[in-house]
């Protein structure tokens, strides 16, 4: 299983003595200013790489947007796109428990690209950010 995102990741990991994944900081950059060649970064690393189960920590103003940009792909595997609507640094426990869920459902699942937030699996093309509540929805 491969992670890619924010240093803080390694601290949470580590915390929850979970050491069976490889991590890759691909970029930092916040998800606002994420382009069609960032995208094109990360679907060439999952592409080329030997592993087949992928943990993508990302901004969650365009996770959604990234995610479906993914699933038009032809990916051998599973990616896990994961978030935080409260940043670590000042809300450990939101982020702690996405990450979990995420290493969870990507264990099981066999293949595609999904959306992990708040305890709940998604697809791409069935997800919404609802900002005023604060979390991820289905949208059909």
């Amino acid at each position: 299983m491969v992670f890619s995102g924010d240093s803080v990741i390694l601290k949470i990991l580590k915390s929850a003595n979970i050491n069976y994944v490889e991590f890759v900081n691909l970029f930092q950059k916040d998800s606002l200013s994420l382009t069609e060649s960032d995208r094109y970064k990360i679907l060439s690393f999952i592409k080329n790489s030997t592993h087949n189960k992928f943990v993508i920590i990302h901004g969650t103003s365009k996770l959604v947007e990234t995610a479906k940009f993914l699933s038009k792909e032809s990916i051998n595997g599973v990616v896990i796109l994961v978030g935080s609507m409260k940043p670590f640094l000042y809300c450990k426990t939101e982020a702690s428990f996405n990450l979990g869920c995420a290493i969870g459902f990507a264990k099981s699942l066999s293949q595609g690209v999904w959306i992990v937030m708040n305890g709940s699996i998604f697809e791409p093309d069935n997800c919404v950010k609802n900002i005023s509540t604060g979390i991820f929805e289905r949208i059909k």
